[in-house]
């Protein structure tokens, strides 16, 4: 009987070992994800980010540095899971960025209205 017992450990622990392995096997390389990454922030820097939303920006820059790391040691669950917060982060710096400058357009509508006002002897 205690045999018996020692056969199943080993069997045991060689599944375990089995299903660790598959298990981090299963993510993929995310190429595409890093991609997608990099396109998000090079779009959020042409609409004007750097100046509008640096912090946001920088943040994203700063995963997607960490997310090429995290390939490059074969790490992919984890830059898989930075490249969606570089994505998203990336977005937001947009989305701030084009706040801001429509913003600013009606800031500067509102003080041609005034000027406008004042010239054709109009209170506000």
């Amino acid at each position: 009987m205690m045999h018996y017992q020692w056969i199943r450990f080993p069997v045991a622990v060689s599944a375990l070992i089995v299903m660790t392995a598959s298990g981090c096997a299963s993510v993929p390389r995310p190429d595409a994800a890093l991609a997608k990454s990099d396109a998000a922030v090079k779009q959020a820097i042409e609409v004007g980010a750097r100046t509008h939303a640096p912090l946001l920006l920088r943040e994203a820059e700063k995963k997607l540095n960490q997310a090429r790391v995290e390939t490059e040691n074969k790490d992919y669950k984890k830059a898989s899971l930075l490249t969606e917060q570089v994505q998203l982060d990336a977005e937001l710096a947009q989305v701030t960025t084009l706040a801001t400058k429509a913003q600013m357009s009606v800031d500067e509508l509102n003080q041609s209205i005034k000027i406008l006002r004042k010239e054709m002897g109009l209170s506000p």
